[in-house]
């Protein structure tokens, strides 16, 4: 993908397999990868050569590519029972819902007059912390106003329909 040759590719898989794995890795372009071998490959390695061995056998098998997969569908199931229990709700003004195929996040854009500081004001007066897409934005642009940003990993069905409740209340109050 890179056909001018200069992008490092770095990652871990601290996030994908556990934390505890503090394996990491860098995809190097080819005259880098030789520059790195003669100057730099002389550091320590803080990963143990038992973890990096069974890591590489696991993703050998095809072990990493099954768990990934499972992941996946896991994530994309919870991701449309919080669309479906979002879609019943009456409380939380939602227009578009975007995600849920991947990841563990959905972004909720509201029909309201509130700014999102006046949403994030009043959920924290009623002991709720929410998260707007504007917060995470470099820029801004109206079509990231009015977004909530719902994460919806390893929660039960009674915990996603108060997720969904409580903020539902804060728009009916206003």
């Amino acid at each position: 993908m890179d056909r001018s040759h200069r992008v490092i590719y770095m990652n871990t898989f601290s996030k994908a397999l556990a934390p505890a794995i503090r394996i990491s890795y860098m995809v190097l372009p080819e005259e880098l990868m030789r520059r790195y071998i003669d100057n730099a490959n002389f550091y320590s390695n803080s990963a143990s050569a038992c973890e990096q061995y069974a890591l590489a056998k696991f993703i050998e098998k095809g072990y990493f590519e099954r768990y990934l997969s499972r992941v996946r569908k896991y994530y994309h199931t919870e991701g449309e029972r919080l669309i479906r229990i979002l879609k019943q709700s009456m409380l939380l003004p939602a227009v578009r819902i975007v995600g849920g195929e991947s990841g563990s996040h959905l972004l909720v854009k509201l029909d309201t007059s509130m700014t999102d500081g006046e949403i994030k004001r009043a959920a924290r007066l009623n002991g709720l912390n929410i998260a707007c897409l504007s917060e995470f934005c470099s820029q801004i642009r109206s079509e990231y106003e009015h977004t909530l940003v719902l994460n919806y990993s390893d929660m039960e069905e009674k915990n996603l329909r108060e997720a969904v409740r409580r903020p539902g209340n804060l728009f009916i109050q206003w």
